[in-house]
């Protein structure tokens, strides 16, 4: 056999099975890239997707809870202008019934008069005086029986407006009922949404937990939260106030045990719905130290937002949250919530960057 042969014939049981098992490989192995980057780029859309969903429902959220602020303001006038109604009915009630009581005085003064006939024998002084009289009781039961008929006509009116207000009491109070069953039916889809995060976030929360443990009071724990975050030379415009109420006690008042508050204390209404001040990472969201539940919000520019007292809240610690987004909610009994905001591990006069509130 000539010698090419024998070289071909090795190279086909030799060489040729070995291409072939590294082409195999080859092969292999690039199938197995080629899917574990389409598992990635599916992956990413997912997380994507995620993204987009959360900050759909944070625009909503923030959204619906401005329209339920507005519809509370609503039923507020509405339920003021409701009470002004009622009094000017129960006045011009009072004011009818007056009316009727002097008319009926003045009735029984004319059939007096009436009754009693002039004689000849009556002087003429006396005629003239009697006749003035008749006259003078006259005009004013004319007069009070117009008054009458205003009162009565202004009632009817005023009960009029008061039905037509009592029906937009009715459709506001509605319109709120189905405003909260949104709002509700959004914070739980916002919560379900951080579970993922909540699962991944065990040793995160350890960490906090035991900071918590140590910190002796709210600004110690932000304090230590914050620890060597840098303090940007960025300044803070106006901020959401994150709850409509009626200021108890500010920035440096003395309490009755003579501390001075480090924040503001604000009365607030039953299950009044706290909101985020301005866009923030959530550092710390938990019970702290018989303050019931506490946030401290960082605002990413030096500057951090605390919130203490809530009854329960709908973020944790690892989320982001934007201006405006409900965070939770207050509680039935006595709510009053405390704010401090606190920059360079000092707390400032929330009057500088906050609106006080105005009232309940």
């Amino acid at each position: 056999m000539p010698k090419i042969y024998k070289l071909f014939i090795t190279f086909a049981f030799f060489i040729l099975p070995f291409t072939f098992a590294h082409a195999n490989d080859l092969a292999r192995v690039q199938s197995e890239i080629a899917a574990e980057r389409k598992r990635s780029q599916d992956l990413d859309k997912q997380l994507r997707a995620s993204d987009r969903n959360v900050a759909r429902t944070q625009r909503e959220l923030v959204q619906a809870t401005a329209q339920m602020s507005e519809l509370e303001s609503e039923q507020d006038r509405l339920g003021q202008r409701m009470k002004e109604l009622k009094n000017r009915d129960a006045e011009l009630r009072r004011k009818i019934e007056s009316n009727q009581a002097s008319l009926r005085e003045t009735a029984a003064a004319l059939l007096q008069i009436a009754s009693q006939p002039t004689t000849a024998s009556l002087a003429a002084g006396e005629s003239l005086s009697a006749s003035i009289l008749l006259s003078g009781i006259a005009d004013r039961f004319d007069a009070e029986l117009r008054e009458s008929e205003a009162a009565m006509k202004e009632l009817s009116e005023t009960q009029t407006q008061m039905a037509r207000q009592q029906r937009s009491v009715d459709a506001s109070a509605k319109k709120l009922t189905q405003q909260k069953t949104r709002l509700d039916g959004l914070m739980k889809t916002r919560s379900a949404q951080s579970s993922k995060l909540r699962a991944q976030s065990g040793a995160s929360e350890a960490r906090l937990k035991e900071l918590a443990a140590r910190a002796k009071s709210i600004a110690e724990l932000s304090d230590n939260i914050s620890g060597t975050t840098t303090v940007s030379a960025a300044s803070m415009g106006r901020l959401k106030t994150p709850v409509r109420g009626m200021l108890l006690r500010g920035f440096g008042d003395r309490s009755a045990l003579g501390m001075t508050s480090d924040g503001w204390h604000i009365r607030t209404r039953r299950n009044e719905t706290v909101i985020a001040p301005d866009d923030a990472f959530v550092e710390f969201a938990d019970n702290f130290r018989g303050r019931n539940i506490v946030l401290i919000l960082n605002h990413r520019n030096g500057y951090y937002t605390v919130l203490a007292q809530l009854e329960e809240t709908s973020v944790i610690a690892g989320q982001t949250v934007m201006a405006g987004e409900p965070v939770g909610r207050m509680g039935a009994t006595n709510p009053e919530l405390y704010l401090e905001l606190r920059r360079a591990k000092r707390a400032i006069d929330p009057a500088r960057h906050f609106n006080k509130p105005k009232g309940l």
